[in-house]
């Protein structure tokens, strides 16, 4: 963009020295309602006319931002509330509030203004659409386009329009955020088998209702047993290495006793529990005097000690087994839980024993106990649940209608490129009134420049430049020292301004002070562009 040079002519009085500047570029848009302020230099990428952005008429979610040069104008829509992305812009500019597409009870139509910069069906970019009205030549530039959350789009418009041209600027969007919270938090649990919570769904007990609770078995040491106290847990081993369950673990079974101890029992067993979260993973680790099958969510794990499993046959040696029931089975459960309600399920198979398989001796309830031992960890990550909002928003403004509709428009005067420009800077001393001039050159909002007496030069009788100066909102503040080739009263010397500019073309409020002479003087200045 071009830079912006401006001129800046103030008279100095021959016999009071003084030192003068002058605004930059005094180009202003009129202070609105919308906009609470008076600008002061001509607006530029760097320094816009910045217009609040609402979405649901109360939420201050970014800018509107215009400025123009001597080809176009700018529009740039930015997000500063970064929860939320744009999903459509749609933008009106015109001469006059009719211009802008409206219904006949005068509610803004955004689906009709002539420019318009949204996602494709697809939502993987973003096209530009000119509609009836929109200048030839016109563009939109969504920064990130390929992005799935865009928070900066650019209207280019070609400058159709003079300076000091008032337009009515409709800047609508739509927007959307996601909203994320916790529905589970993550977490971890130890379940094992139990009479409080461990079903027998299937079983032998004559007469019995299923489903039914598990009851503790009748295990090695209890009264009657031949076995010596620990026989099941002190013989336990996984993978050929000593084994413990969890304390909490039991010995369960359908009924105190075996109900067949010489044919063998074959009970099924379920454990439900849920995991609240997503399920991470989780180990299960079974024993069964003598053997069983597991399955969770009715996928089968495996089995241990039934030779011809899935035939279970008549119990004896060729289908149970009846010496490794002391080996732990170890599964991975990992891929196989759900989030909510799951379901182990564990067949447990107590063996014939009799002289016909092996010669073993006849079965008794005290010599064929049967017993199921299970534990199963399991863990799992947070659940996150987001909803999808939208919004429509527009650039803060004057509203098209009062009741109903809350869209709104605002205001924009076309800003003229300035050339060469002067001014006549008029200082008050006690009581008098004295003319300056300067060239001044505004970068930026940072002052330069050069000026002196008397009004027609240069050359001037009394030369000085600003060594510092700027123009903030609709202040300017600079100093000015004189040069070298003063007259040694004078040289050096240094004057400090500070005026407020109040309407294109004219400084009041100002005030200056200065150290000419080796006196500290002050006073007020005024200052007014020359036609």
């Amino acid at each position: 963009m071009k830079k912006l040079i401006y001129l800046i002519v103030l008279a100095l009085i021959l016999g009071l020295v003084l030192s003068g500047c002058l605004l930059s570029n005094v180009g202003q848009v009129p202070t609105t309602e919308q906009s609470g302020i008076t600008y002061l230099t001509k607006h530029t990428a760097d320094a816009p006319q910045v217009t609040t952005l609402f979405a649901g008429q109360t939420i201050e979610v970014g800018t509107v931002n215009v400025w123009n040069d001597d080809v176009n104008l700018y529009v740039k829509y930015v997000l500063t509330d970064l929860d939320w992305c744009l999903t459509e812009t749609h933008l009106a500019v015109a001469v006059s509030l009719d211009g802008i597409p409206q219904t006949k009870k005068n509610n803004p139509i955004p689906g009709q203004f002539p420019y318009q910069c949204c996602y494709d069906e697809g939502g993987s970019e973003w096209v530009f659409q000119i509609k009836k009205g929109g200048n030839t030549g016109a563009g939109c530039d969504a920064d990130g386009s390929t992005e799935t959350c865009l928070t900066v789009i650019t209207y280019t418009i070609p400058l159709d329009w003079g300076p000091d041209t008032g337009l009515f600027i409709a800047a609508h969007a739509v927007i959307e955020k996601e909203v994320c919270e916790i529905v589970a938090e993550a977490g971890s649990a130890s379940y094992v088998s139990d009479i409080e919570n461990t079903n027998v769904t299937d079983g032998n007990v004559g007469g019995a209702t299923y489903p039914h609770l598990a009851v503790l078995a009748h295990k090695p040491g209890d009264p009657g047993s031949p076995y010596a106290a620990g026989t099941w847990d002190n013989n336990l081993k996984l993978n050929n290495i000593p084994f413990s369950f969890n304390a909490e673990a039991d010995w369960i079974w359908e009924s105190y006793h075996v109900v067949e101890p010489i044919l063998g029992d074959v009970v099924t067993f379920e454990r439900e529990f849920n995991i609240p979260g997503d399920p991470n993973g989780g180990t299960l680790y079974v024993a069964c005097d003598n053997g069983f099958a597991a399955y969770l969510n009715d996928e089968f794990l495996g089995s241990a000690n039934l030779f011809q499993y899935p035939t279970l046959g008549d119990l004896k040696q060729a289908y149970v087994d009846t010496t490794n029931w002391q080996n732990v089975q170890q599964y991975d459960l990992t891929g196989k839980l759900q989030q909510g309600n799951n379901i182990l399920r564990i067949i447990g198979v107590n063996e014939y024993l009799n002289s016909d398989d092996g010669g073993q001796p006849e079965g008794t309830v005290y010599l064929n106990p049967g017993g199921l031992k299970f534990q199963f960890d399991v863990d799992w990550d947070a659940i996150e649940e987001c909803t999808t909002y939208d919004e429509s928003a527009w650039a803060y403004g004057d509203r098209f209608v009062q009741k109903g509709n809350w869209a709104t428009y605002f205001t924009y005067i076309v800003q003229a490129v300035p050339v060469d420009t002067t001014w006549i800077l008029t200082f008050e001393y006690l009581g008098s009134y004295y003319d300056h001039e300067m060239l001044l050159i505004n970068t930026g909002g940072d002052l330069t420049g050069t000026g002196g007496y008397p009004v027609e030069g240069p050359p001037y009788t009394y030369p000085w430049t600003i060594t510092s100066g700027s123009v903030s909102g609709n202040t300017i503040d600079f100093d000015a020292e004189y040069d070298p080739s003063c007259p040694t009263t004078v040289a050096g010397a240094i004057m400090h301004l500070i005026g407020t500019i109040v309407s294109p073309g004219t400084i009041t409020n100002g005030s200056w002070t200065d150290n000419a002479w080796g006196q500290n003087r002050s006073g007020t200045w005024t200052a007014a562009l020359v036609p």
